[in-house]
């Protein structure tokens, strides 16, 4: 009994002894640690992100409760173009230049720190300055930062800045709130085009929550996270596939798989539409060349095009070049328009539409609604395919909905395709109507490429 109770308190000790030896390392680690960081604030001339919030608070805790000083957030213009053009070595030595060319420009005291985005640079001045002084120092540093800089011998990259600046305590009492303001900053600057110096407004802290989510496009568009299910489009009679519309998705670390619902608004209003349709473009023509290996049918490809992108002056240029590249057939590609009867009310929009056609793309709108107007302007430019949607199917007006598809039918050199089949009924009225082509989850739903591929075989 004695013994069972001398081997229990060994135990026990032992099993504390070995809690407090590894409590003591992990403080001498900690302790450590925290001596290389304090060595790297000090001695560094750049800090990592994490390291420079952690400057920053210290900076806080350790100076008198009177002190300023002033964050100032330095953005690289359209910096998907450098992540698109070049490798990860040459945006690293574009940003690192800038760095060096800003440490000579910046007052004594200064600590520069790399921002939570690659094009994002952070600086830590310690002090406020009078309106006029802190504009002239602005214009200073984003002079500095707009440097020519050589990649390879006979290439240089020269990128436009947005600069924003927040001062404590008078708009935040920590690093990651002044920080927080300072992207908020950002991002009304960039949704007006960038290239300027906007000053932090406590007014910009409405739309934290839609900021925080344009922050994770940005970030999705770098990284790559979106991509294309493809839903077949089918001869009604025999359920043969005439070919595919892309369907954009984007893969959400936490969200999961979303919908362009969920995400084209932002995407539209910060102009990033632009980039989409061109990656979507690649994509597309990517994918026909792909399948070519699997089937020797000639699908078409059916991908959406937006307002915002029709008002886009190189759009036309820009699809025609990613045409060139592939030595693709731009008549096997449907550009699908939503917004049809808006688009017809401007010029401009109107141009670029002709002039797509004009360089061989086929375009498609939809209708969801009774609208004879529309069918005139249809004809007048010459419009290649009417999709008829799941709103259309949901008219309840059948005479005119009856009156409207005989009118519709009887159109010469117009292809229809009826969306949202999702039933035999449904179908079977679509023939009766004398259409051809079916879209929906009666058929097939939306596929990633690998069962695409399985579907053409």
């Amino acid at each position: 009994m004695n013994d069972t109770i001398v081997i229990g308190s060994v135990i026990t000790i032992t099993i504390c002894m070995l809690v407090l030896i590894y409590i003591f390392i992990k403080k001498i680690k900690k302790e450590k640690l925290s001596a290389v960081e304090e060595k790297q604030m000090i001695s560094e001339d750049s800090l990592a992100y994490p390291l420079f919030l952690k400057y920053v608070d210290q900076k806080i805790k350790t100076e008198k409760k009177n002190s300023f000083f002033t964050l100032i957030w330095v953005n690289i213009d359209n910096f998907i173009e450098i992540t698109d053009n070049y490798n990860e070595k040459d945006s690293d030595i574009l940003i690192n230049e800038i760095h060096y060319h800003l440490s000579n420009v910046i007052p004594k005291g200064t600590k520069i720190g790399y921002g939570p985005r690659k094009e994002a640079i952070l600086i830590y001045l310690p002090a406020i300055y009078p309106e006029e002084q802190m504009i002239t120092l602005a214009k200073t540093i984003k002079k500095a930062s707009e440097v020519k800089v050589r990649i390879f011998e006979d290439i240089t990259i020269q990128k436009t800045s947005t600069v924003s600046y927040a001062t404590y305590p008078l708009q935040g009492t920590d690093a990651k709130t002044l920080i927080n303001g300072l992207k908020m900053a950002i991002y009304i600057s960039e949704h007006t085009g960038g290239n300027i110096i906007k000053p932090y407004s406590a007014d910009m802290n409405k739309n934290q929550e839609y900021i925080d989510f344009y922050y994770e496009l940005k970030q999705a568009i770098q990284k790559r996270e979106f991509n294309f299910l493809y839903q077949p489009i089918v001869y009604l009679k025999d359920h043969k596939i005439k070919g595919f519309e892309a369907l954009l998705r984007w893969n959400h670390k936490e969200k999961g798989l979303l919908t362009p619902d969920k995400f084209l608004n932002i995407l539209e209003n910060s102009g990033d539409i632009n980039w989409i349709g061109l990656w979507g473009l690649e994509t597309v023509v990517k994918t026909i060349e792909e399948i070519k290996k699997y089937s020797k049918e000639a699908f078409t490809f059916h991908i959406n095009i937006s307002l915002r992108q029709l008002l886009n002056s190189e759009v036309v240029s820009e699809f025609q070049k990613i045409i060139t590249k592939y030595r693709a057939s731009s008549e096997k590609i449907v550009l699908e328009l939503l917004e049809f009867s808006t688009a017809v009310l401007q010029d401009e929009m109107i141009k670029t539409i002709l002039k797509l056609k004009n360089i061989g793309f086929k375009l498609s709108v939809d209708i969801s609604d009774i609208d004879f107007q529309i069918l005139t302007k249809i004809e007048q430019y010459q419009i290649d395919i009417v999709k008829l949607d799941h709103k259309f199917q949901k008219i309840d007006n059948q005479l005119m909905k009856q009156k409207f598809l005989e009118t519709l039918s009887q159109m010469k050199n117009i292809t229809v395709v009826v969306e949202a089949i999702e039933n035999k009924e449904q179908e079977q009225a679509a023939i009766k109507n004398n259409f051809i082509y079916g879209q929906g989850y009666y058929y097939d739903k939306p596929l990633e490429k690998i069962d695409l591929i399985e579907r053409i075989k």
